[in-house]
């Protein structure tokens, strides 16, 4: 718990101002349709919770806290197509037994959206994907004012930079939480994150960088106030992230293929 407040204070620190952006052992698995491209390296954990493969994009999933411990998918410049509106067909995911996943009354008058980790918009390129997205296991608590703001804005960022660079990226997303210490909603107790994280890798360059974003609002758009070491988000994550041969950390203040998100 320490470390992650730690952490959370010290990205804090940097934001003082709300300013306009410039820009293991592997777990047990449940076997589930994947298509072939959907296979890249997956994070270690030191959970045994199971991992969950859908059509576009696979998560491991902590049945106690009832929220996903990473969600990781590969975003291509064909994905920017959008083929469906949104749905927003939140739905329980039937492939957790009850008492493992939560549900959707959980989060009624909670105070918290039902925030995707891995992004709806990064998955309306095909019907079935985009309702895949709306699984309550790729949901956390998020307060609105960092769902549909800073964390929207940095979703958004990323599919900037996949369409200028024509490039495909590899995106690893997850909360920051202690699951005996943090605050819990509804009757399946589904527990709030401290914080949540990003980490984005150009599979052409093998440039990447990590995004730690705390649990608040008004966090705003300067996504560089935001940027920390990968290292540090798998210190506070317990992840080994599985970075590219001759990978490159980018400075906290560049931006993939100097590409500037606005």
């Amino acid at each position: 718990m320490k470390r992650i407040r730690d952490a959370i204070v010290k990205v804090v620190s940097k934001i003082t101002t709300v300013t306009k952006a410039t820009f293991s052992t592997p777990a047990a698995t449940i076997a589930l349709p994947i298509i072939p491209q959907a296979i890249w390296p997956l994070p270690s954990s030191t959970s045994t919770g199971p991992i969950l493969h859908r059509k576009a994009y696979i998560l491991q999933y902590d049945v106690d806290a009832k929220i996903p411990i990473w969600v990781s998918y590969i975003l291509s410049p064909p994905h920017l197509i959008r083929a469906v509106e949104r749905s927003n067909s939140f739905h329980a995911d039937i492939d957790l037994q009850q008492n493992q996943r939560s549900e959707i009354i959980d989060y009624e008058h909670s105070g918290y959206d039902k925030g995707h980790i891995g992004d709806d918009a990064d998955m309306a390129w095909d019907a079935e994907v985009e309702h895949e997205s709306f699984l309550m296991s790729n949901m956390c608590p998020q307060l609105p004012g960092l769902n549909r703001e800073s964390w929207e804005h940095l979703e958004a960022g990323i599919r900037h930079w996949v369409e200028k660079l024509n490039q495909d990226f590899t995106i690893y997303a997850g909360p920051l939480y202690e699951q005996n210490s943090n605050v819990t909603i509804g009757e399946s107790k589904v527990t709030v994150p401290h914080a949540f994280f990003k980490i984005v890798i150009n599979n052409q360059s093998n440039d990447f960088a990590g995004w730690l974003f705390p649990h608040k609002e008004n966090l705003g758009d300067d996504m560089t106030k935001l940027r920390i070491p990968v290292s540090d988000i798998e210190k506070l994550s317990n992840l080994t992230i599985p970075l590219p041969n001759n990978a490159k950390e980018l400075d906290t203040i560049a931006s993939f293929g100097n590409v500037i998100v606005k």
